[in-house]
């Protein structure tokens, strides 16, 4: 036995199975695991990609998509940075493949992607 409930509902509606911030009820509503905190596995947990409000909303990273920018980098990658530590420059946009505007996209410029 896993611990899941054998018809996939809720056995609580404000229950969070796998305390990521959303309401199992919300992670149905979504597509997202609730069994996992981050369903797509970019080092972001599906509470914090989709806010409070439990809904994905323009402005917010996609719970399902690990690069919701499709630029070659994970939306975890780029919040933190290449170096993995925030805050040090070398972060980029989760939400704009090219978070310069240069004309290249992020993936490309730190030679995870080919141009």
């Amino acid at each position: 036995l896993t611990g899941q409930p054998i018809s996939g509902e809720d056995e609580c509606p404000g229950d969070d199975a796998d305390g990521d911030g959303l309401l199992n009820s919300n992670e149905t509503a979504i597509g997202s695991n609730p069994w996992k905190a981050d369903t797509d596995n970019d080092g972001i947990d599906d509470g914090a990609e989709v806010g409070n409000d439990g809904v994905v909303s323009p402005g917010d990273t996609d719970p399902l998509d690990a690069d919701s920018d499709d630029d070659g980098l994970s939306d975890g990658t780029e919040i933190v940075g290449q170096d993995g530590s925030p805050n040090n420059g070398d972060e980029t946009d989760p939400l704009n493949g090219d978070s310069d505007n240069d004309g290249i996209n992020d993936g490309t410029e730190v030679g995870v992607t080919m141009g």
